[in-house]
């Protein structure tokens, strides 16, 4: 439970220390008309979602480079894509090859 509650907490201080260093956020301090302290936060949703297509895009790059490098046989059905693919909308779906398994007699 402690390991699972410390990864949780590793993701955060990661993601938060990512998107401050990208710049996908702000974090705006200033006096209020009560004496009190104000605290603005300013999301920039389409550096965030460019930021993720473009990370999507080089992980496949790299996925599909370390595989057409292996020294494994290639195993692709003719006809159908693999690897990592990034659609319009900003959705990415792997694609697996489909591999035949015959059993005996």
């Amino acid at each position: 439970m402690k390991n699972t509650l410390a990864l949780i907490g590793l993701v955060v201080v990661l993601v938060v220390g990512l998107g401050w260093y990208l710049e996908w956020y702000k974090l705006v301090s200033g006096p209020s008309k009560d004496g009190h302290r104000t605290f603005n936060v300013d999301v920039n949703t389409n550096k965030v979602t460019e930021d993720i297509k473009t990370g999507a895009k080089k992980v496949g790059e790299v996925i599909n480079d370390a595989k057409s490098s292996s020294s494994t046989p290639d195993r692709n059905v003719p006809g159908q894509p693999t690897g990592l693919q990034v659609n319009s909308d900003g959705s990415a779906v792997i694609t697996l090859p489909k591999i035949e398994v015959k059993t005996g007699n």
